[in-house]
């Protein structure tokens, strides 16, 4: 982290040794975890959870919050109305 918050300072050559210590890594990380859940996680809850799940779910997110974006809506289920 001190490479980042000082790269007004470092040399072209050291920030490509960031890079590739320690950015490529974690991107690929990021990377693999989304692919897994895209391709497990969410087929399998797709699978397994009902849609009072799923309502019970996005009601507790409000207290987890959102990792990118809060959504504009409260997303309700069709049979809560």
């Amino acid at each position: 982290m001190e490479s980042i918050t000082a790269a007004d300072s470092i040399t072209a050559s050291e920030a490509r040794g960031v890079v590739q210590l320690a950015l490529q890594p974690a991107s690929a990380a990021v990377s693999e975890m989304i692919d897994k859940e895209n391709h497990i996680l969410l087929p399998m809850c797709l699978d397994t959870l009902t849609e009072d799940d799923w309502h019970e779910i996005a009601k507790q997110s409000l207290e987890f919050g959102f990792c990118l974006y809060d959504p504009p809506d409260t997303w309700r289920p069709q049979q809560h109305g």
